[in-house]
């Protein structure tokens, strides 16, 4: 459940690049940063602390599916226009850069690197989940 799967990361190089893109925000432990239905499409990099993605069950339990830490990503699944199909918490006072939507989808059809590591990651997503 675990993602500390060095790939997974962002390299620095496009860290760097992406920066000028967004905003960064500082998040308190325990804080909601995305909520599960939510019609946001922001992409999260995640700079400092922890969080994890969480889904409810059918009967309404929390499953955790993932756990970040720095220099992960997660809201890119929003990329489609779709709600969202998980929340993420804070474990730990977290700060990310905050992506937009529209920003993101330039940066994709800048740097054709970041959209290989993004498929990348969807496909070792969907392997763990299959």
């Amino acid at each position: 459940m675990n993602s500390d799967d060095a790939d997974d990361r962002l390299p620095q190089p496009l860290l760097d690049a992406i920066a000028p893109h967004g905003s960064t925000r500082s998040f308190a432990a325990h804080a909601i940063l995305i909520n599960e239905g939510d019609t946001t499409d922001s992409l999260y990099i995640l700079l400092s602390g922890r969080v994890k993605v969480y889904a409810s069950s059918e009967d309404g339990r929390e499953v955790v599916l993932a756990e970040y830490g720095p220099g992960e990503y997660f809201g890119e699944l929003s990329i489609d226009g779709e709600k969202r199909s998980a929340s993420i918490k804070a474990l730990t006072a977290c700060s990310c850069r905050v992506v937009q939507g529209s920003e993101l989808r330039q940066f994709l059809a800048e740097h054709p690197d970041f959209a290989v590591h993004l498929t990348h990651k969807l496909t070792r997503m969907v392997r763990r989940l299959t």
